[in-house]
């Protein structure tokens, strides 16, 4: 009899017990099914004990995982926004609501869409080195060799300047005004909204008073 597995975008209880994996038969085979939260807290483990993912994202090098244990993990999975829509554009993030952080648990850790995911990822991804080691290191702000300028990128957008300090204000700018717009667009994310008011105030306060923001 053939088998197959199948991902389901649901989890399943059994006796008073949240299943990774159960199995039902089909026609002339048999479907072995693993749960939402199986897959996600797959990927939050290897994230924690794999050394060849720490090795190769330095991100993950101290991660570690506060759930007690699976049954912990689903238990709290599902009293957070975001936990049964749709799983291929959301995800589980550890350190919007704490800058740095490494732990994976029930009170860092957040299910947030992929787009504001990437949007508190990208900054010092997207950097160009400079063409001088004696040029003043901006952050969020690199060179552009085409255009032999300073140039800032945020999101879509992006800009050339002669002054990198005038770069990183525009970004400052459009990092505050695209916060704001994904602050309206999942208001009722209340755990994402009160990390955007966070990052938006800090991002201000710099830009007012002409300092760096060296992390959002």
């Amino acid at each position: 009899m053939k088998q197959r597995k199948v991902r389901v975008k649901y989890d399943r209880e059994l006796n008073g017990q949240w299943l990774k994996h159960w199995s039902e038969p089909g026609e002339g085979e048999t479907i072995t099914y693993q749960s939402l939260s199986a897959s996600r807290y797959g990927a939050l483990m290897e994230r924690c004990t794999s050394s060849a993912r720490k090795l190769a994202n330095p991100g993950y090098a101290e991660a570690r995982s506060s759930f007690e244990s699976f049954q912990h993990f689903v238990c709290w999975s599902r009293g957070e926004y975001g936990y049964d829509l749709n799983e291929a554009s959301w995800c589980l993030d550890k350190d919007i609501l704490m800058t740095g952080n490494a732990d994976y648990g029930p009170i860092t850790c957040v299910f947030v869409p992929q787009e504001v995911n990437k949007f508190f990822c990208i900054g010092g991804s997207q950097k160009l080195p400079y063409p001088d080691p004696a040029l003043p290191d901006i952050p969020f702000v690199g060179w552009s060799t085409s255009q032999q300028r300073y140039r800032a990128i945020c999101g879509d957008k992006s800009r050339h300047f002669d002054d990198p300090y005038e770069a990183h204000a525009w970004w400052q700018v459009n990092k505050i005004a695209a916060a704001l717009e994904f602050r309206i667009k999942y208001s009722k994310h209340v755990r994402l909204v009160g990390a955007l008011d966070e990052r938006m105030e800090l991002c201000l306060g710099d830009l007012r008073h002409g300092r760096l923001t060296t992390r959002f």
